[in-house]
C-alpha cells in the first residue's frame, strides 16, 4: 500500500463501524475524513470541537456540488 493510501483506508475502515444512533466524537486530523466514507444511510451525531462543524458541511458542499 502507498504511503497516500493509508490515512483514506484508515478511515474507510473507521465508517464501517459507525452504526445508526451512534454519538461520535471527531479529533482532528484523519477523524475528519471519516464522514466522507459514511454511508448515506447511516444517521449519527457527529461532536466536535467549536469550527470544525462547519468545515465538514463545507466539505461536504464541495463533494456533492
Amino acid at each position: 500500500m502507498e504511503r497516500s493510501e493509508i490515512k483514506p483506508y484508515i478511515a474507510k475502515r473507521v465508517a464501517k463501524e459507525l452504526h445508526d444512533g451512534d454519538v461520535v466524537n471527531l479529533g482532528i486530523g484523519l477523524p475528519t475524513m471519516v464522514p466522507d466514507y459514511l454511508d448515506p444511510s447511516v444517521k449519527l451525531t457527529l461532536q466536535s470541537e467549536n469550527g470544525l462543524q462547519l468545515l465538514i458541511r463545507k466539505i461536504r458542499m464541495l463533494h456533492t456540488s
